[in-house]
């Protein structure tokens, strides 16, 4: 999945408690495309603000 064509992001992958940071993210965008991957993986994930990166946990 990607949120921009400068990255990829490894949310197919990733097993509950894993998580990964994106540096210089804004919190609204994420929040907006983990309804849609969220609902496509049916997986859960969880975005919060930690130092001035944005930090991606897997929860469910």
């Amino acid at each position: 999945m990607r949120f921009d064509t400068s990255g990829y992001y490894p949310y197919q992958i990733m097993a509950i408690g894993e998580s990964f940071l994106i540096d210089n993210a804004n919190i609204e965008t994420i929040h907006k495309k983990h309804k849609t991957i969220n609902k496509e993986l049916s997986k859960t994930f969880l975005a919060k603000i930690e130092a001035e990166s944005v930090r991606i946990t897997r929860i469910k």
